[in-house]
């Protein structure tokens, strides 16, 4: 199984597959320059990270 190193703490499969944190959309990579481990798209990361700021100053 090949691997690829996306930073320097996490290497992951090149055939991988997993659901999108914020629109739980499924997601199945097999190519090893798609480097997504965790959102589907940049926008989804950034809605996903908004709304956990959100949470946060509401305490």
């Amino acid at each position: 199984m090949e691997y690829i190193i996306i930073n320097q703490y996490y290497t992951v499969p090149i055939k991988r597959h997993f659901n999108c944190r914020y629109c739980n959309k499924h997601i199945d990579i097999f190519d090893k320059n798609d480097k997504r481990v965790v959102f589907c798209s940049h926008q989804c990361e950034k809605n996903y990270w908004r709304k956990e700021s959100k949470k946060k100053g509401n305490k």
